[in-house]
């Protein structure tokens, strides 16, 4: 049947050296019509024209004039504006690529006159859809067959187009491209969420926080992250809990007051980093509620949140390395501390919980956003222009051939333009959601019921879903951690023996209990370990000392 199915396979157009005169037939169609009117012009009035009529003359002698500049203005206008005309346009591109880089043979055919030389392109095939371009590219020991494994880059300049995926068998390869990707913007009141899919981006692009938890925006400073978070938000607020942190106090300051987000906005940096301390006890508090659903329902694996009716809980943070740079100055160094050890632990341990993260940043740098957290933000969208270095941090080796371009208007229209991506993907075009004159996001939200959050402990909630007192005191056996975060049983010995040297009392065999409290502390000298490549022994003294900090800070 597979053998079957490669013969049956549709390709699409062949690529053939006539198509390299498709420009000049298409112009010349065009010229048709226009010498047709003006023959038909002067066969109408040829007694004037035979009679040496000036005006006449000069008539069509400027009409004569006018045609080629008339012809190649139509001809781009279709290319614009038409699709099938743009189809014939790419099979000349493809066409003038293969001459131009030499991937054509040459055959001599033989006369009685004269030996004419008669170019032949490889089997490259063309299969043009609404929103995708597919090129084949014939392998099976051709001389060009290793050229053609790497033509990605190319493509992606030659078309204007986003190359997306290559795709190998067993005598073709072959190069997705995508374009028209302005086609799927959708306004920002069409913003959803879809179980099934995630939250509408587009017509055709979704983010799956569950499946790819945490989001990271970048773009330079009036490049419109504001306006598309503030679109992600409409969907956000209807279906869970959205903490929002705005050390600016600007965009999201003005609705501090609104039922669905009174007393969820932050902004003096002391409130913003309580805010992510708290989330934390808010991940910790939903995994032993989980914990317990789990052991009353005799699961033999936790899950993830929405196996136990939890709604989502979102944390997001504008300005975000604006933030990290602001702590890190006047003396605040142990806010920032607090407040990276906080974000760790969010975005390494909340996904599930169903705590997510969304980070709004200029330029996602190593010094403002560790490598560790950036990558393990799985969802990536810049909106606005990134720098020539921004691009890479941002969306990793594997774009790295790619050629990301930066315009801002569109058919003389202003656009949110950027790429998106998972992690480990490659990156697409994308277009924000679409606001029109008149369209209030405040009115939106004003709409919105409030969802409490019973986790938080500000909201005093809790007792309705009876959460284990102890959610620091859930216990698992130090060998069950070690199994649960793939870490061998002698590291995690070590950290125990090193926290003991340091004066934190704890046992270190494998029986030991562990409360979450120790869990928590655990993971976080991991992290830290992860983050900075230090030794065990540094990670667990900048640990303790931090937390030793963090207890003189509260006690003031």
């Amino acid at each position: 049947m597979s053998v079957i199915r490669e013969v049956l396979t549709y390709r699409g157009v062949k690529v053939r050296p006539w198509m390299l005169k498709i420009n000049q037939l298409l112009q010349g169609f065009i010229s048709l019509w226009f010498l047709a009117g003006i023959g038909y012009l002067a066969y109408s009035n040829h007694e004037q024209l035979l009679a040496l009529n000036r005006t006449l003359l000069l008539l069509l002698g400027a009409l004569l004039l006018l045609v080629p500049f008339l012809v190649k203005f139509l001809h781009r206008y279709f290319e614009e504006r038409f699709l099938f005309y743009k189809k014939w346009i790419r099979l000349y591109i493809m066409a003038r690529y293969l001459k131009d880089h030499g991937f054509y043979l040459e055959k001599e055919i033989k006369t009685e006159k004269r030996v004419r030389k008669r170019i032949v392109f490889p089997k490259v095939y063309m299969r043009q859809g609404p929103y995708e371009v597919f090129i084949s590219l014939e392998l099976q020991g051709n001389k060009f067959q290793e050229k053609f494994l790497n033509l990605g880059a190319d493509f992606e300049t030659a078309f204007f187009m986003d190359f997306m995926d290559k795709v190998d068998s067993e005598k073709f390869i072959t190069y997705k491209m995508a374009y028209a990707a302005f086609l799927n913007r959708i306004h920002a009141s069409e913003v959803s969420y879809d179980p099934e899919k995630g939250v509408k981006l587009s017509k055709n692009f979704f983010w799956n926080f569950i499946e790819q938890p945490h989001l990271l925006v970048a773009g330079g400073t009036g490049g419109g992250k504001t306006t598309f978070i503030r679109a992600v938000l409409i969907a956000l607020l209807k279906i869970g809990v959205v903490d929002a942190c705005d050390p600016k106090r600007a965009d999201f300051v003005p609705l501090e007051n609104l039922p669905v987000l009174q007393g969820r906005v932050f902004y003096d940096f002391e409130s913003i980093v309580s805010c992510f301390e708290r989330a934390v006890e808010i991940m910790h508090n939903r995994m032993a509620y989980m914990r317990k659903l789990a052991a009353e329902q005799g699961k033999k694996e936790l899950g993830s949140f929405v196996e136990y009716g939890l709604e989502p809980y979102f944390i997001l943070c504008d300005e975000y390395n604006s933030l990290v740079a602001a702590l890190s100055t006047g003396g605040s160094y142990a806010l920032r501390d607090r407040f990276m050890a906080a974000d760790k632990q969010l975005v390494l341990q909340g996904r599930q919980a169903g705590v997510i993260a969304i980070k709004l940043t200029q330029k996602p740098t190593a010094d403002d956003l560790p490598t560790i957290i950036r990558d393990s933000m799985m969802m990536h969208i810049s909106i606005g222009r990134l720098s020539d270095t921004g691009y890479p941090m941002m969306f990793g080796d594997e774009n790295k051939n790619k050629r990301f371009k930066n315009f801002t208007r569109l058919a003389g229209k202003k656009v949110y333009r950027g790429y998106a991506a998972a992690v480990g993907e490659l990156a697409q075009e994308y277009y924000s959601p679409l606001v029109t004159k008149g369209f209030s996001f405040y009115d939106v939200y004003e709409t919105y019921p409030r969802i409490e959050n019973p986790f938080n402990p500000l909201e005093g909630a809790g007792e309705s879903l009876e959460i284990p007192t102890e959610s620091v005191g859930e216990q698992v056996t130090l060998a069950a951690f070690a199994r649960e975060n793939d870490v061998p049983l002698s590291t995690a010995r070590k950290i125990m023996e090193l926290l003991a040297e340091n004066g934190y009392p704890i046992e270190s065999a494998a029986g030991t209990m562990l409360s979450d409290q120790n869990q928590s502390l655990l993971i976080q000298i991991l992290a830290d370990k992860r983050m900075t490549e230090d030794t065990y022994k540094v990670s667990v003294k900048r640990v303790l000392d931090l937390r030793e900090e963090f207890a003189d800070g509260a006690m003031q």
